[in-house]
């Protein structure tokens, strides 16, 4: 499509970020051509990251989440935005569950056994062996946007080998501004309690994502190690198969640790 002036396009949207950079400007000067206004949008899933960083280092711009320089969240509209906000984040996790239901419910419930949803079945199993195709040829990104991106989703490596700062990424402006315009306008309806206020939503988030971010030290089963040196069977990892208790094998701490993990996972859920 390089060269073509093809009118009335407002929009340009990526499904699959370019692997290259000069491919991601011909693809969106689509839009805003000859004096208009116009929008380019990516879809960018994890390993795509890295070109996404490739990008912003050809372009000479910083990759920025829409903060200010206190750490502030900024919000704003589609007819708000300019040139200079260009920012990248997640979609809010309010909006992705209740998407992703509603194509769930559609699949499973209400198309059950109908033509619709077994075409839609067919459309995604082809979906997605095409993206597994485009994904083993598709070049590689470079060696500075794997270790950015890396450094984004997982933080900083210090000289320890540890990782500092990273973790689940805030959502766009731009949809931070719809998730708020959405929330006033149902609000002015009625049809919100405070049960589902915009705090406690955002406060929601925030525990999701970092329950998204928490990796434990053990697995479930060695979960009880750390629990103050009870007398129960396996000790930890490198005791497996010690025993120090009267029973051989007691496993009630790992019971209640897995107790434990679903009652926290409710709770997220709820």
């Amino acid at each position: 499509a390089r060269g073509i002036d093809v009118p009335l396009i407002d929009h340009v949207i990526h499904y699959a970020f370019p692997a290259h950079a000069k491919l991601f400007v011909h693809r969106s000067g689509r839009a805003a051509r000859a004096g208009r206004i116009g929008y380019c949008w990516g879809l960018v899933e994890p390993d795509e990251m890295a070109y996404m960083v490739d990008l912003h280092l050809f372009l000479g711009r910083r990759l920025s989440v829409g903060t200010d320089k206190d750490g502030k969240e900024t919000t704003y509209t589609l007819n708000e935005m300019t040139p200079d906000h260009v920012h990248y984040g997640s979609v809010p996790e309010a909006i992705l569950n209740r998407e992703v239901e509603n194509v769930r419910r559609i699949l499973e419930s209400e198309l059950t056994g109908s033509h619709q949803a077994e075409t839609l079945r067919a459309l995604t199993k082809v979906c997605v062996n095409a993206m597994k195709q485009y994904r083993r040829t598709r070049p590689d990104p470079s060696k500075e946007g794997v270790r950015r991106a890396k450094a984004l989703m997982e933080g900083e490596r210090q000289q320890t080998g540890q990782r500092v700062g990273g973790g689940a990424i805030l959502p766009h402006p731009l949809l931070r501004g719809m998730e708020k315009k959405d929330f006033a306008e149902r609000k002015a309806r009625g049809t919100v309690d405070s049960l589902h206020d915009i705090d406690n939503l955002r406060k929601r988030d925030e525990f999701l994502r970092a329950m998204s971010n928490f990796r434990p030290k053990e697995t479930v089963f060695e979960a009880f190690a750390t629990g103050g040196g009870k007398e129960v069977g396996i000790v930890s990892h490198v005791d497996k198969g010690r025993t120090t208790g009267s029973k051989k094998h007691d496993s009630s701490a790992a019971l209640s640790a897995m107790k434990h993990m679903r009652r926290q996972m409710r709770i997220a859920h709820d």
